[in-house]
């Protein structure tokens, strides 16, 4: 019997003990070929992976000592007789030289990556691995529990973001342009009423119209204007009275409420389409000195009251409508200038020449704009009025027409046979102190 010892092994044999990362094989005590190859059997063994534990295998499971091999020979004596007919045993000497073996053998002898004894292996990675659900295996493997608790999302990258920023500003560029065009094109276009535009008054206002009516104090202020003119009882009997003539209080002071409702429903308007909102009024209403000013004294002299109206000089171009009353002896029209449009229109319910309106209110709006101001952009449509068919209407037709423009409508959507009860709702607007409440401006249904 030829024995074998420590120097038996080659150097390839040791270098390669090395290389499987198990170290050298110690055959201290080995005295027959039996020896040597029951040691070497044990060295390359595999562990005992029912109890092996990731996170707390130590260095001595897996190397172990010939003591250790000693004290548990017995117990693996069987175990290693029928491994030893199931393969053939390696040479010690040419590790190299090993077939392949079974998965579990060749991670044993190639080795499990080693965990520090300082540092524990996470344990969502090891609930993941005996898990059978693939999903949640691989969900163990690449998400860390903060991932869990966090909602994971798509992340969109910085050029994206920038694109859909731009993208949703030129959205709203386009809707807010559209807006002020449409809101343009309402205030350059007139349309039907949606309903007839006189209506008959409740019970209560024809009540208060009554009472308006039957006072016997002619000098009794029964109400203010918004600008503070009194308007007494007298006034009230050139509305209510029959066949008679508006007088100048009452054509002033309703002309002023359509102004300030216009306004404040310019103002909302232009908000909502965020439009900016200038300190220039939309719409200005003169009152009736303001032709007679004109004509007899000319365009200077009524400067001081566009700067007061702020719409002085080039401001003036801010303007939507501008309302002219014009009494002509005994008979009431009613001039609109509109610089939104760059329109001079007369309303004369009786179709009297525009002319000399016009010619006036060009030489007003020379003086005003200057040389902003190019006569062959300035016309003058042929624009009508419902006709009346007596002497005393006329004051009404006024105000009806001023009405109708500032609210967008067509000043042929009413007859003479309205009047009457127009009348009566004009007192009752200038009653109510202007057009809120049940003659809100927003909700008249028109």
């Amino acid at each position: 019997m030829i024995r074998r010892t420590k120097s038996a092994k080659t150097i390839s044999a040791v270098h390669g003990d090395h290389q499987a990362g198990r170290g050298m094989v110690d055959y201290k005590g080995c005295q027959t070929d039996e020896d040597y190859a029951k040691r070497n059997d044990d060295f390359w063994a595999p562990p005992n992976l029912d109890l092996l534990d990731l996170g707390k295998t130590s260095k001595s499971q897996w190397s172990r000592t010939p003591e250790e091999s000693e004290d548990e020979e017995s117990s693996k004596k069987q175990d290693y007789k029928s491994r030893r007919h199931s393969y053939e045993i390696p040479s010690p000497r040419t590790p190299q030289s090993m077939s392949p073996e079974p998965h579990t053998r060749q991670g044993a002898r190639l080795g499990l990556p080693r965990t520090p004894d300082s540092l524990s292996r996470p344990t969502h990675l090891t609930q993941a691995v005996d898990d059978g659900d693939i999903t949640k295996r691989l969900e163990g493997l690449l998400v860390t529990p903060e991932d869990r608790e966090e909602k994971l999302g798509l992340a969109v990258s910085r050029f994206q973001r920038d694109l859909l920023e731009k993208k949703a500003k030129e959205r709203a560029a386009n809707a807010k342009a559209a807006a002020l065009r449409a809101a343009k094109q309402r205030r350059l276009t007139r349309r039907n009423p949606l309903r007839p535009l006189v209506q008959p008054l409740d019970e209560g206002w024809e009540n208060k119209v009554r009472a308006a009516r039957s006072e016997h104090d002619p000098s009794r202020v029964l109400v203010k204007a918004i600008k503070g003119t009194e308007l007494r009882a007298k006034d009230f009997a050139t509305l209510l009275g029959n066949s008679s003539w508006l007088n100048d209080e009452i054509i002033n002071a309703y002309l002023e409420w359509i102004e300030d409702a216009a306004n404040i429903a310019a103002s909302l308007e232009a908000k909502t389409s965020g439009e900016r909102i200038s300190e220039v009024p939309k719409f200005l209403a003169h009152n009736s000195f303001f032709f007679n000013t004109l004509r007899d004294k000319g365009p200077a002299q009524l400067d001081r009251l566009m700067r007061r109206k702020k719409a002085h000089g080039k401001s003036l171009m801010e303007v939507d409508t501008m309302f002219v009353p014009i009494c002509k002896g005994s008979h009431w029209t009613v001039g609109v200038v509109r610089p939104v449009a760059k329109t001079i229109e007369y309303f004369d319910s009786f179709g009297g020449s525009a002319a000399p309106f016009v010619q006036l209110m060009r030489s007003f709006l020379k003086f005003q704009l200057k040389d902003s101001y190019v006569e062959e952009e300035w016309t003058t449509p042929r624009t009508t009025s419902a006709e009346q068919n007596n002497g005393f209407d006329c004051g009404v037709f006024l105000c009806t027409n001023a009405f109708c423009v500032a609210f967008g409508l067509d000043t042929l959507c009413y007859t003479e046979m309205d009047m009457t009860q127009q009348r009566k709702n004009i007192a009752a607007v200038l009653l109510n102190r202007g057009f809120r409440g049940d003659f809100d401006w927003a909700n008249s249904g028109l």
